[in-house]
């Protein structure tokens, strides 16, 4: 028995996955009903667990934009504190800052684990171009005032073409990116946060098991963004 489910409410008009799909199979005299609203149910954890770690995605970015050593004009000076963000989180792969001409000043040099990682290539470089800039700086962004998400910019999940480049490997993830202001409040640049698929696969590794210790078997917890692309998928062969 497997049932397909539910689309993510909130976290769809804010640009990250469109659907999670649940998939369990039970043995024996359980009903067919019942195993479609416990499916449901566990589905519905998962969306709501997925939609506080997007929350707290939102607003880290406009946390590490208010640090006076993000808004340093020194490179090293940023990069230290990217790279204690790097390491306390765990979840960002690349925090990328940029000045208000789109230029990149500074960049993580480190990855979670603390290895070196070859992110001087991208020092200098032009990000102007890129929607997430254009749209901090002219002041547009993933907004729902409802439920307090304002201020910052949501890309949607998928490749993340300066993650994959800095990595050397194809990686899903999404950016949340928020304006850098001066103490008089002007916009002197934008730092974006590209987190990995690692803050929301979490979620579905707890639903697994969540699942299988409910005595139920072969559990798949997937999510796909609008286009029917995989992002993530957590199962288990555990009876």
């Amino acid at each position: 028995l497997k049932t397909k489910m539910i689309a993510i409410n909130g976290a769809i008009v804010l640009g990250i996955a469109a659907v999670i799909s649940a998939e369990i199979s039970m043995f024996l005299s359980h009903q067919y009903e019942e195993l479609e609203e416990t499916t449901m149910g566990f589905a519905d954890i998962v969306n709501e667990a997925v939609q506080a770690q997007f929350f707290e995605r939102y607003g880290d970015v406009q946390a590490f934009a208010m640090n006076p050593q993000v808004r340093s004009r020194s490179g090293s000076e940023i990069a230290a504190a990217l790279d204690g963000y790097v390491a306390l989180y765990g979840i960002y792969d690349l925090v990328i800052v940029a000045d208000a001409t789109g230029r990149v000043v500074g960049v993580n040099t480190k990855d979670p684990s603390g290895k070196d990682i070859p992110t001087h290539r991208l020092l200098g470089r032009s990000v102007a171009n890129t929607p997430w800039f254009k749209n901090v700086m002219a002041g547009r962004f993933t907004e729902d005032k409802e439920k307090n998400f304002f201020g910052t910019f949501v890309e949607e999940v998928g490749i993340d073409p300066y993650v994959s480049e800095i990595y050397g490997e194809k990686r899903i993830g999404i950016g949340f990116s928020a304006a850098l202001k001066d103490e008089t409040g002007k916009v002197i640049g934008v730092v974006s946060n590209r987190a990995g698929s690692r803050w929301f696969e979490v979620e579905l590794e707890s639903a697994v098991t969540a699942v299988v210790s409910a005595d139920f078997h072969h559990p798949r917890f997937s999510i796909f963004n609008e286009r029917g692309l995989l992002l993530a998928e957590v199962a288990t062969d555990a009876s």
